[in-house]
């Protein structure tokens, strides 16, 4: 061993030092010989002052109690570089520096050692800031722009007019303010006038400098005092005139407007290569997606895309449509902007059976469920939703006939296997089903928006014309809590005057499910059209499509409803508050309504369980036995609407295009693809 400290100290000689020779031979070195080593690399003598290291390293005995463990022979040796960096010469320092960086090469700086760098001078690392809060921006500022020296003697005596607490105060308040607050406090303490008298000095034609003369005030209680711009700037805390000139320019650039800007636009400039989001929302909208009649009341802004679609087909069809570099994500984050989804519009699930289910997974153990409002009416709700089913459940009595009633969701015609026909508006297509409960007739009442629309007055046409070819004194029809279509004063005053019509039957029921469990039997009539059209990869027309229903089931029995067939219904009942009658009932609580023939009045019931109530919610000079005009005109599409569906199918033969042809325009009308009527 102490033949290679002797090759390594003459190696270390004033001689060109070869550092490979010399870091290979210490690396071979235990850590306690590396360390002694290194000290006479850098100091050839044969002791080394301050160094805790034997001279012979491996001339220890073994019964010393002298170790020298690895991690304090690193420690050692960092220390040893540390504290001698400043006392080398510049030759040793050379020797020194090559043979650690070379060291370091060999171990892959597992092992190398790094000199500590004084407080300080340590070298700056990428790190992003964090944002500062509130109070940490005003402790900043009232640290850099704090009070400074009053103005020494000016001709107003503003050392006179304001005390240092008066000062100290105004500073405080004015950088506690945010940004718009401070630039509306210099608005209210600069005055602006234009430069009364000018004296003509040097180039008469030249443009004069000063465009304006300023006069500073600062508050004192419930007063403005007048003061110097030294007073100012100096109570302000800043030691140049730049937040006044900065105000100056913005006042001059906002004069047009009359407005003052109030907020920071530092970093909020729009980026040169920022798109429009009209472009990107007006190719979204050109695939027209449609509203939902379902559940309007939660979701009245969303709409819904057919799910053939995607995202990626559509970010394409715009690529080539358009010359505008727009990104995937750019795209995807304006479609979601647009509340669109894929998929046919579904039913909510039951708000209050989810409001209880997230409960239940946050209660205490000392929760109370007597006391819980949220229990109680989960409870109140679950019990209504079982007595409703049990009331559907019970057997038919012999010559009734009992209904379920439900639209269903938006049909779109034609549907094609072109992508061309995505960006068609198309023809909306109205299903109102009245199955049975027998399962054997189930009248698929059918109408489109050509004909006419989906408000109460259609609805009700649909329910007319069931209780028409329903052939039974007795009536009763379940239905779901879609105020639009099934519960509202609309239907309830067009059943009154069917039931005391000659021809209408002798009562009328209508019963609801409780809210969020309302599925019954017309929803599987739905289900089997649905599938029926899946099957189908083209439907051409309306005529095709009522052809697809009356095969879709052997009970399925498509009815399609003309112009006359729908009649100008509205609602006739009274105020619901009343001081010489009964107040009428909240829509929102009957779960059945009854209408019997020679009377005008509602007998309903909160609860199936409960007593039935009877009310006359008609006007006092309302006729129950009129009936009102049938619809003369057909509602129409739109002729663009028209004429783009055409274009698509112009291909098709002749004789599936004369429906095309022969449906009626009315620019009048909106389009229900898009708009509720």
């Amino acid at each position: 061993m102490l033949a290679q400290l002797s090759i390594l100290k003459e190696k270390c000689s004033p001689d060109p030092v070869n550092k490979a020779v010399v870091s290979s031979g210490i690396l071979e070195l235990r850590s306690a010989e590396r360390l002694h080593a290194l000290a006479n690399i850098v100091m050839p003598d044969d002791s080394v002052d301050g160094l805790d290291v034997p001279a012979d390293p491996s001339a220890s005995d073994s019964d010393s109690t002298v170790s020298y463990e690895p991690d304090d022979c690193q420690e050692a040796e960092l220390s040893f570089v540390t504290d001698t960096n400043s006392t080398l010469t510049a030759e040793q320092h050379s020797v020194l520096s090559d043979v650690l960086d070379v060291e370091s090469e060999s171990t892959g700086g597992s092992n190398a050692v790094q000199p500590q760098h004084p407080a300080g001078n340590k070298p700056k690392t990428m790190s992003r800031k964090r944002c500062r809060k509130e109070h940490e921006k005003v402790d900043a500022h009232l640290n850099k722009y704090s009070l400074r020296s009053p103005c020494k003697s000016c001709r107003l005596k503003c050392t006179d007019k304001l005390t240092n607490d008066n000062r100290e105060l105004i500073n405080r308040q004015y950088w506690e303010r945010s940004f718009g607050e401070r630039r509306t406090w210099l608005d209210a303490h600069i005055n602006i006038y234009d430069v009364k008298r000018r004296r003509l000095t040097g180039n008469v034609d030249k443009e004069p400098l000063r465009q304006h003369s300023l006069t500073y005030t600062l508050p004192k209680g419930t007063t403005k005092t007048p003061v110097c711009k030294q007073m100012f700037l100096r109570t302000l805390g800043v030691k140049t005139d730049g937040i006044v000139t900065e105000f100056v320019k913005c006042k001059n650039r906002a004069a047009a407007e009359s407005v003052m800007p109030t907020s920071d636009r530092r970093g909020k400039a729009s980026p040169p290569n920022k798109v429009d989001h009209v472009i990107i929302r007006d190719h979204i909208n050109s695939f027209h997606p449609q509203v939902s009649h379902y559940n309007i009341q939660h979701t009245p802004n969303r709409r819904y895309l057919d799910p053939g679609l995607t995202i990626t087909s559509m970010w394409k069809d715009f690529q080539e449509k358009h010359n505008i570099p727009v990104s995937y994500e750019l795209y995807r984050q304006t479609f979601y902007s647009e509340n669109i989804s894929f998929s046919q519009p579904q039913q909510d699930e039951c708000e209050i059976c989810c409001s209880f289910n997230r409960h239940s997974k946050e209660v205490l153990p000392d929760h109370d469920a007597e006391i819980c409002d949220i229990c109680c009416s989960s409870k109140t709700h679950l019990e209504r939703a079982r007595l409703a089913r049990h009331e559907y459940q019970k057997p038919i009595s012999a010559g009734d006939k009992v209904f379920t009633a439900d639209m269903q969701k938006i049909i779109l015609l034609p549907k094609l296997t072109i992508k061309q026909h995505f960006f068609v508006s198309r023809l909306v297509i109205f299903n109102e089903t009245f199955a049975s409960m027998d399962g054997k007739n189930d009248m698929v009442i059918l109408w489109h928006e050509g004909i006419s629309g989906r408000n109460a007055a259609d609805v009700t046409s649909a329910y007319v014309k069931c209780l028409e070819m329903s052939d039974s004194d007795v009536v009763t029809i379940w239905a779901d809590n879609c105020c639009a279509q099934n519960k509202n004063w609309t239907l309830f005053t067009a059943i009154l005057q069917c039931v005391n019509s000659a021809w209408g039957p002798n009562q009328v029921n209508i019963k609801y499910l409780e809210k969020g469990h309302t599925y019954m039997r017309a929803d599987s009539v739905h289900g089997t059209i649905a599938k029926k059209m899946r099957s189908q990869s083209e439907i051409v027309n309306f005529p095709d499509f009522v052809a697809l229903v009356d095969s879709a089931s052997k009970t399925t029995k498509p009815i399609v409803l003309n112009t006359n067939d729908f009649y100008k219904f509205t609602a006739e009942n009274r105020v619901r508050q009343s001081k010489t009658a009964h107040p009428l009932p909240l829509l929102s609580s009957l779960c059945m309504a009854t209408f019997r023939k020679g009377s005008r009045l509602l007998h309903y019931k909160t609860s199936f369980d409960s007593d039935e109530k009877q009310v006359d919610f008609l006007k006092p000079k309302f006729k129950s036995s009129s009936f009102p005009q049938q619809q003369s005109e057909s509602r129409g599409i739109p002729l663009v609407k028209k004429e783009a569906i055409l274009k698509l199918l112009s291909n098709v033969p002749a004789g599936k295009r004369k429906f095309w042809l022969d449906i009626p325009t009315n620019d009048n009308s909106s389009d229900l693809v898009t708009k509720l009527d």
